[in-house]
């Protein structure tokens, strides 16, 4: 599990990774040494930094995980702090509501879910055919003369739509070819 430790000397908060062992006791591993920037400058492309680096364990024997470590920044006693409060948020029992699932799959809707998906689905119709039943989209004539002036379009040329018609069509051909071929 992640913990975080606040210094009181330096005000450094490190986040640690702190792991319970079978035998009841919590773990860490802190880095004490890793590669110079020298080394790391003559390293090849093909080295790993990482494999440079040497780590300490060390074995805290307590119930819970230590209320103080060493702070790895100017080596002072670091105190188990709570930076944030959890993120999680449960609204009501899991319990009930995967019953609630449950129940619906087998039985169906109940009474009064099913007469207000009656009432929303005759007052959607309704207005589905005021619209003349058209479906959720409309169609747009974009004013081309707004979207010349903004910079966003420009009109092409003879020779320029020719040449794009050109290499569309043989990069069709190219692409069913190709297709054919496989």
């Amino acid at each position: 599990m992640f913990i975080n430790y606040k210094c009181n000397s330096c005000e450094n908060i490190d986040i640690r990774y702190i792991w319970k062992e079978d035998d009841g006791t919590y773990t860490e591993e802190v880095l004490t040494k890793s590669a110079t920037k020298a080394q790391l400058e003559a390293m090849d492309d093909s080295d790993d930094p990482r494999d440079y680096d040497v780590y300490k364990t060390i074995v805290y024997k307590t119930e819970n995980p230590p209320e103080k470590v060493k702070c790895l920044k100017c080596k002072k006693v670091a105190i188990r702090v709570v930076v944030d409060a959890p993120s999680a948020f449960v609204k009501g029992s899991t319990h009930t509501k995967k019953k609630q699932i449950e129940q619906r799959i087998m039985n169906g809707m109940g009474k009064a879910e099913a007469e207000k998906f009656y009432a929303d689905s005759i007052t959607n119709s309704k207005e589905r055919m005021k619209s003349g039943g058209d479906a959720h989209y409309k169609k747009v004539d974009p004013n081309m003369e707004v979207f010349r002036k903004a910079g966003l379009a420009k009109k092409n040329t003879d020779k320029e739509t020719a040449h794009k018609k050109e290499f569309l069509q043989a990069a069709n051909a190219k692409m069913i070819k190709n297709k054919d071929t496989k």
